[in-house]
Formats: structure tokens, C-alpha cells, sequence
């Protein structure tokens, strides 16, 4: 079902005033909403087909001249940005990328972008669906999160002492 646009406004607002390295802000954010769009955009994400049934889709934008060494970092932090203003306030969100390169010109001309702006990533906004009933198939994405001592290592640390 249609978000309101008036939150569709709110999350794009929040998501703009993450941080970026040095304030360069090197991002611009294209809103798709009708569905042929939404469908051509989904035809080049190849794990993405669910952008064409998302009621707004946005790509995101970077100047890599802009935003130098960090436009990616700046990117992501901007991407989760989005997620996070979405699922503050119940919208469900999911990124997807474009690829291969090519795809990311194709893409660019989708939005209407300019030469020199990267379309690598979108976001899709709506409602979350019900799950469907019935039984549930087996995930080939892995689920749950790796544990702690698993993904940090303390290197300042005394031996045999962590913080």
C-alpha cells in the first residue's frame, strides 16, 4: 500500500542529515514511486526484483568527486540512515545494488541523474507484507547474528586481559 508522503518526506529529511566525513555530503536521492520506473530499476538489481512491487524506491546518488576517499563510507552511512528512519516508524526496508557497472548506467538514466553521479544502491519503503501462512521454507541467507568473540578482537588489551 502508498506511504503517506508526508513520512516518505520525514525519512528522506533524517536519512540526509547523517554524518559524512568532513560535511561533503556527496549523496543525492532520487525517489521512485510509479511502478513502470520501479520495474526497470528492479531489472537491474539482480537480488532486487522486490523494488518493483516497493511503493517508493530510492536510489541513491554519489559524487565520488565531491566526496573524495570516503563517498562510500559517506554512501552507507547514509543508506543506513534511511533503513533506520523507516524502521522508526514502521516501515519495513530492504538495500539492493545494482550491478555490474553497467547496470549502474543504466540506473543513473533510469533516475535521470547527471554525468559524474555513482547509482550503485536503492532502497525500498513500505508497509511490511503478513507473512504468508503455511509452512516456512529454509532461508539460503544466513540467519542470526555472529557472536561477539567472533567478529571483535581487543589489540590493546594486556595479554590475558580484556577490557
Amino acid at each position: 500500500q502508498p506511504v503517506d508522503p508526508v513520512l516518505d518526506e520525514e525519512i528522506l529529511d533524517e536519512a540526509r542529515r547523517c554524518g559524512s566525513a568532513r560535511n561533503r555530503q556527496p549523496w543525492h536521492l532520487f525517489v521512485a514511486m510509479s511502478p513502470p520506473v520501479r520495474r526497470a530499476l528492479s531489472g537491474h538489481a539482480p537480488y532486487g526484483a522486490f523494488l518493483a512491487d516497493a511503493p517508493v524506491v530510492v536510489v541513491i546518488g554519489l559524487d565520488h568527486e565531491r566526496g573524495g576517499a570516503d563517498t562510500e563510507l559517506d554512501g552507507g552511512r547514509l543508506t543506513q540512515s534511511l533503513l533506520r528512519a523507516s524502521e522508526d516508524r514502521g516501515l519495513g526496508s530492504c538495500p539492493a545494488t545494482f550491478f555490474p557497472t553497467s547496470a549502474d548506467r543504466a540506473v543513473a538514466e533510469i533516475v535521470g541523474a547527471p554525468p559524474g553521479i555513482a547509482t550503485r544502491t536503492a532502497v525500498a519503503v513500505g508497509w511490511p507484507a503478513t507473512p504468508p501462512s503455511g509452512r516456512a521454507g529454509r532461508s539460503a541467507i544466513p540467519t542470526g547474528r555472529r557472536r561477539f568473540g567472533d567478529v571483535v578482537t581487543w589489540v590493546d588489551a594486556t595479554p590475558g586481559h580484556r577490557r
